[in-house]
């Protein structure tokens, strides 16, 4: 195991939440053995404070293991943890020939398999994607809060390019080193790179890349001279976790442009026009982009926009059949529609809540409706992931302050950008008409009952702290 397979798996340890920037810093840190006076050095923090955010992903790591892991056993306890994985993987069809294929579940965590019969499509929105990821020079936009289904949508666009015998990729921006994030030549180079080696293709980087030049235009002839003039087939490249780059206006500033001026070359006519014409863009992010962008350099503003909304009470009714709740109840019809509503109003129509919710009735033999004989049943099906966000906040006093305000209020709240990105990159808020309001009533009564009884004073002293 190395450290980019290990940051995968503590990922998906802590799913659905990641672990954060100072936090990846400090585990790619402690993997080579540095420690924390070494990381301090490194990166500017105070050695308490590396200490305590270390502190906090070892508790972490340990409470979802159940067992305890430390700076110094951690290597140990995720190498045990990748061996019995990949142990119940090997006996699963044994124990899957005990099931009928309508009993078998699947975690409700992470992307939607291809072939799961728990997607719901949100047509027209996926016909509307297979189309235009065949036209040449295609970009498609994906933007939705936290688990709202963009990975599992952005999945079957990819399928279905490579049914068109298209070439694909996809690159995450959280599988950048957060020291990438420092020098835009130095981020755009390892772009590169990365799409070389998806792509099965040797590194040819020092041929096409002259320190003459910026690194957009490096880049550019890098796809020009070696990758799109080496395809026999189009390239849809898949840019996931892109609200990351926000962060950095530097980086967001010359990689954003980077993408509309790709984008231009195909649709205007331009050098190598053709050529471009064989790259199809996905972009998928979270929040909206709060880094000044003129209007002619932004990607954001051309292309095929997919702002993936919540399921309606239609798509979560079709769920709840797949669920095969139906047969819980001799009188569905007439009752369902009310307890989808009931439902709705706790967690909105939130793909994973939704799925967490059922997934929990069918494993533990419960009807929709005795979710609602007592008012606490709704709040333990979801405490842990309740519990991850509320530990994911409390760092940080500005953004408790902001979310406390926002739960508060009867009305929408206007916010800072930068607060409003980062709430939002925690999936605690979406974004309305006249200001932001809580995702759900579910994370707003929680938050709102811990966050009254929090000195909100409290917190780090550090103010890069501020934001994670």
């Amino acid at each position: 195991m190395n450290v980019e397979d290990a940051l995968c798996t503590i990922n998906i340890i802590l799913d659905p939440n990641y672990i954060n920037d100072v936090q990846e810093l400090i585990f790619r840190q402690c993997w080579a053995g540095k420690t924390y006076q070494d990381i301090a050095t490194l990166s500017g923090y105070t050695h308490d404070h590396i200490r305590a955010v270390g502190s906090h992903l070892w508790k972490s790591l340990s409470e979802q293991l159940g067992e305890k892991t430390t700076k110094s056993n951690f290597r140990s306890v995720l190498r045990r943890y990748s061996l019995k994985q990949a142990k119940q993987t090997a006996d699963a069809p044994a124990n899957q020939a005990l099931s009928t294929p309508e009993t078998v579940l699947e975690l409700p965590t992470g992307p939607v398999s291809i072939d799961s019969r728990f997607y719901i499509p949100r047509e027209p929105i996926e016909a509307y994607c297979y189309e235009t990821v065949t036209q040449p020079g295609a970009l498609i936009r994906i933007k939705a809060p936290r688990q709202m289904g963009k990975t599992s949508l952005m999945a079957r666009i990819l399928h279905h390019a490579q049914g068109q015998a298209y070439q694909t990729v996809v690159i995450s921006m959280r599988q950048a080193n957060l020291s990438l994030f420092k020098d835009s030549n130095r981020f755009l180079s390892w772009f590169c790179s990365h799409i070389a080696y998806r792509l099965g293709n040797p590194d040819r980087l020092k041929d096409h890349w002259d320190d003459i030049f910026g690194g957009n235009s490096n880049s550019t002839r890098y796809f020009e001279k070696y990758l799109l003039s080496e395809l026999e087939t189009p390239l849809v490249l898949a840019i996931d976790d892109t609200d990351i780059i926000f962060r950095y206006p530097e980086i967001a500033t010359d990689f954003l442009g980077l993408l509309r001026s790709w984008y231009e070359k195909a649709r205007y006519g331009v050098n190598n026009s053709v050529l471009w014409q064989r790259l199809r863009l996905i972009v998928v992010h979270s929040t909206e982009v709060y880094v000044p962008l003129q209007t002619r350099q932004s990607p954001f503003n051309v292309g095929l926009s997919i702002d993936l909304p919540e399921f309606t009470p239609a798509q979560v009714n079709e769920l709840a059949s797949r669920y095969l709740l139906t047969t819980s109840s001799q009188v569905w019809k007439e009752s369902s529609p009310n307890y989808i509503s009931l439902l709705m109003e706790q967690v909105g129509g939130n793909p994973y809540f939704i799925r967490s919710t059922f997934h929990y009735l069918v494993q533990n033999n419960l009807a929709l409706e005795q979710l609602f004989n007592a008012e606490s049943v709704i709040n333990d099906i979801h405490q842990e992931l309740l519990r991850q966000k509320w530990q994911t906040l409390q760092p940080y006093p500005r953004l408790m302050r902001a979310y406390k305000e926002i739960v508060s209020s009867p009305h929408p709240t206007q916010i800072d950008s930068e607060l409003k990105f980062e709430l939002q990159s925690l999936g605690l808020i979406k974004v309305v008409e006249n200001g932001v309001i809580p995702c759900c009533k579910l994370l707003a009564n929680y938050f709102r009952k811990h966050l009254g009884q929090t000195e909100l004073s409290r917190g780090v002293a550090d103010p890069r702290d501020d934001f994670i």
